[in-house]
């Protein structure tokens, strides 16, 4: 999912829809909108401080809880792609998320999940309006307020909440019907971080680690370590890439060097260099015409070892390459 991030420039449009897309997008803050707003599935906004997105016109959301449309802060890399400069460790960013304002009709906001918003939602009608704002199948995750209203009617369906500090804030009169319900996950991960809190409290003993933190600095996120089963207060080194389909979509990885190897005691081919090749796949390989050229510390071609045509390796076998065409009749 990619994201966008709102700053601190103010800027008006007719209308705009929020969607996937395959890069980053990034674009001024305190955005305002009086014709149609479209949410999509699986769209990412980021905010930054104090930033907010001010709506007086139709607003289309086209989320569910299978897919959220989901808002949050800059510094939230669980969601999209990281923002240039985000520290990792969100807080209140959005001053308002969502800002319907002093519309006349009926709303409709279903399938959103909004993340470390000072407000979630604000609701603004003018005396002598009733309107009825519907909010559906949402979550609010770590808002200091969830709905924010002032003399506006409100109706919440489906809406669960975690770490909302104030779920419902009304004032000048208005109404609500429904509540927020603490969500199931929540209970296990209180902060919304993606990592259960006993998993927390047992390797780091408290809850100020985040998923996408690396507090061991071994490259994995905390999340891919409680993922994986591995201790992220332990670093996890890997030399070369293990065994399996590697990164460059073929699966066949070297599993072995074997480079200046002793004089005596060993007999062909252990007394020879090679190259050990492993095939993860379930399916022969042929690697016949191929080469494997051989650097130096300075990146220089010391030789390189060419594969007689035909040769194969067996699914979920090794294949030893010497370096020295002679060597592989043996």
């Amino acid at each position: 999912m990619s994201a966008r991030q709102f700053g601190l420039a103010e800027w008006g449009r007719r209308a705009s829809t929020f969607y996937p897309r395959p890069q980053l997008r990034s674009l001024p803050g305190l955005l305002y909108f009086n014709g149609t707003v479209t949410f999509q599935p699986g769209c990412v906004i980021k905010f930054s401080n104090d930033a907010y997105l001010l709506m007086y016109g139709t607003i289309v959301c086209s989320g569910n809880a299978g897919s959220y449309s989901i808002l949050t802060s800059k510094d939230d890399n669980l969601f999209g792609e990281a923002i240039l400069g985000s520290t990792g460790n969100p807080t209140y960013s959005a001053s308002q998320a969502m800002w319907v304002y002093y519309v006349t009709w009926n709303t409709l906001i279903k399938g959103v999940q909004i993340r470390w918003a000072t407000k979630g939602i604000e609701y603004d009608t003018n005396p002598g309006y009733y309107p009825t704002h519907t909010v559906k199948y949402s979550t609010f995750e770590q808002c200091q307020t969830g709905i924010y209203a002032n003399n506006s009617i409100v109706s919440l369906v489906s809406v669960t909440k975690c770490g909302v500090q104030t779920p419902t804030y009304f004032y000048n009169g208005g109404s609500l019907s429904g509540s927020m319900v603490t969500a199931s996950d929540c209970v296990t991960d209180s902060d919304s971080d993606g990592l259960p809190d006993t998993w927390e409290m047992q390797y780091f003993n408290t809850l100020a680690h985040n998923g996408s933190g690396d507090a061991d600095g071994d490259g994995y996120t905390n999340l891919q370590e409680y993922q994986n089963g591995t201790n992220p207060m332990q670093a996890v080194v890997t030399v070369g890439e293990p065994l399996g389909p590697s990164s460059r979509g073929t699966g066949i990885v070297i599993s072995e060097i074997m480079y200046n190897p002793p004089a005596t005691g060993f007999s062909p081919p252990n007394n020879s260099e090679y190259v050990e090749l492993y095939n993860s796949e379930l399916l022969a390989k042929d690697i016949g015409l191929y080469s494997i050229v051989l650097l130096d510390k300075n990146d220089m071609m010391i030789s390189t070892i060419s594969v007689p045509a035909g040769t194969t390796i067996d699914y979920l076998a090794w294949r030893i390459l010497p370096r020295r065409d002679a060597e592989f009749a043996r």
